[in-house]
C-alpha cells in the first residue's frame, strides 16, 4: 500500500485515500465489472459499494486514472497474497497446473487493415497490438492469450501472464521464472499440456531442478486420429531404438537408419528446432514385409527425424507411463481447468475492457488478485475450523 501511496506526486489538491480506491476496484472486478462507468454509477447508487468505500465520491477521470496508476503494482500485490497462504500453511506452492485460454480483445474483428505484402497478416484498428486467431467459439477475432499457473493443493492462482499471441508453446519458462518469483521458493513439478514444452525446456528445466509432467506431442485428439488411422497408420517413431554407437536408429525388423542430414523447422512461436534425419537404405524398405506400413513418402525408404535432448524427451515419455506420473498429473484437469472455468463464468473475463495489452493485462491482474484474495479467506476459514473440530475431539 505504501508503494501505491508514493506514486502520488504530492502536488495540488490532496488525492483520494488509495486504500479505498483499491478495495473498490478489486471488489469491483469480484462482480464482473470491469469498466470505470459501471464503477462510477455504483459509487451513486450501490449501498455495498458506497459503504466500502465511506462515502467516497471520486470522479469518472479519477477512477480511470488509478487503474493505470495501480497497474505495475499489481503482481506485488498478488505476491503478497500468495507469500501469506504459503506463510500461514495453507500451502507449499511447489507444484503448480499451467495452461492458457485466450481471450477476445477490446476490437473489432470487421474493421481490419491488410498489409500489402502478406494478405494473410491483419491488424484491427481498435487493437493493433492483439494478434488475430481463433476463439474456443472458432470465431477469427483479435485475441490476448492469458497464462495462468496455479497452485494444485489450493484454488489460488500462483503467477499470471497476458501475451499477445495465439499460441502456448515458449510459455513454460517465462511462467515458471514468474511463479518462483511469486512464491519466493523453489518449483518442484509443473503440470502442462503438450503445447508447452520443447527439448530446450525440458533441459532448462532440468537444470532448474523442475520436473515437467506433459504428454509429449499428444492430446485430446490425438487417440482419435490413430483409430481412424487403422491398419494404415505409419508405424511410430518409438518403435525404433536409438544406438549412440552407429549413430543410427535400429527399426522393428532390425535394419539401420543411418544419419543423412541437419535441418531445422520452425514453430508457431517463430523458434526454430534443429532436427537430425536418419534414413534406411531403399534396399533394406524394398524388401521389408513392413514396407507398406512404414514408408509413406515418395523416397522408398523410412526417415526419422530426432530432436536435440531427445534424451529428455524419452525421459519424460517413461515418466508419463508410471503410475505416480499418471496419477499426479490426473490432478491438472480439475486444477487449472477449474480457474478458467472460474474466471470466464463468474467472473466475466470473455472480452477485455480496455484496449491495448497493458490495460489487458490489468485487468487480469485485478481480476486474479479478487480470486485469490476469496481464496485466502475461504483457506483461512477452512482451517479455523478443522483447529476448532480437532479441539473438540480433543476434549
Amino acid at each position: 500500500m505504501e508503494a501505491l501511496k508514493r506514486t502520488y506526486c504530492g502536488r495540488g489538491s490532496r488525492p483520494h485515500r488509495a486504500d479505498l480506491l483499491l478495495k473498490l476496484v478489486i471488489y469491483e472486478h469480484s462482480q464482473a465489472r470491469y469498466q470505470a462507468v459501471q464503477w462510477f454509477k455504483d459509487l451513486e447508487e450501490n449501498k455495498a459499494v458506497q459503504w466500502l468505500t465511506f462515502g467516497m465520491k471520486p470522479s469518472l477521470t479519477t477512477l480511470y486514472e488509478f487503474r493505470d496508476r495501480a497497474k505495475p503494482l499489481l503482481r506485488q500485490l498478488n505476491h503478497q497474497v500468495v507469500r501469506t497462504a504459503i506463510d500461514e500453511g495453507h500451502t507449499d506452492g511447489s507444484c503448480g497446473a499451467l495452461d492458457g485460454t485466450t481471450v477476445a480483445a477490446n476490437a473489432s474483428r470487421h474493421r481490419l487493415l491488410k498489409r500489402k505484402k502478406n494478405n494473410r497478416i491483419r491488424v484491427a484498428l481498435g487493437d493493433p497490438t492483439a494478434p488475430f486467431g481463433l476463439d474456443k467459439l472458432k470465431t477469427y477475432r483479435p485475441l490476448y492469450n492469458v497464462q495462468t499457473m496455479s497452485d494444485v493443493d489450493t484454488d489460488l492462482v500462483l503467477a499470471y501472464e497476458t501475451t499477445a499471441t495465439t499460441a502456448d508453446n515458449g510459455q513454460l519458462l517465462p511462467m515458471i521464472d514468474r511463479t518462483i518469483e511469486a512464491t519466493n521458493r523453489t518449483l518442484e513439478a509443473v503440470l502442462v499440456d503438450s503445447g508447452y514444452p520443447s527439448g530446450e525446456d525440458l533441459a532448462r528445466c532440468k537444470k532448474s531442478g523442475v520436473v515437467v509432467y506433459a504428454p509429449w506431442n499428444e492430446n485430446s485428439f490425438t487417440e482419435v486420429k490413430r483409430s481412424k488411422a487403422g491398419k494404415e497408420r505409419q508405424i511410430p517413431k518409438d518403435q525404433f531404438s536409438f544406438d549412440p554407437s552407429v549413430p543410427g536408429y535400429r527399426c522393428p525388423e532390425g535394419k539401420m537408419l543411418r544419419y543423412r542430414e541437419r535441418t531445422k523447422k520452425q514453430k508457431a512461436n517463430g523458434d526454430y528446432v534443429t532436427l537430425e534425419i536418419y534414413q534406411a537404405d531403399r534396399s533394406d524398405c524394398g524388401a521389408c514385409p513392413l514396407v507398406a506400413r512404414c514408408v509413406h513418402g515418395r523416397s522408398g525408404a523410412r526417415t526419422v527425424r530426432r530432436q536435440e535432448h531427445e534424451e529428455l524427451i524419452d525421459e519424460l515419455k517413461e515418466r508419463m507411463k508410471q503410475p505416480e506420473g499418471k496419477k499426479k498429473y490426473r490432478k491438472r484437469g480439475c486444477t487449472v481447468e477449474r480457474r478458467f472455468a472460474d474466471l470466464k463464468t463468474h467472473r466475466g473475463l470473455q472480452r477485455f475492457s480496455g484496449r491495448k495489452q497493458e490495460r489487458a493485462d490489468a485487468q487480469v491482474g485485478f481480476t486474479v488478485l479478487a480470486h485469490n484474495l476469496e481464496t485466502l479467506d475461504k483457506l483461512r476459514i477452512r482451517k479455523r475450523e478443522a483447529q476448532e473440530n480437532a479441539g473438540k475431539i480433543a476434549s
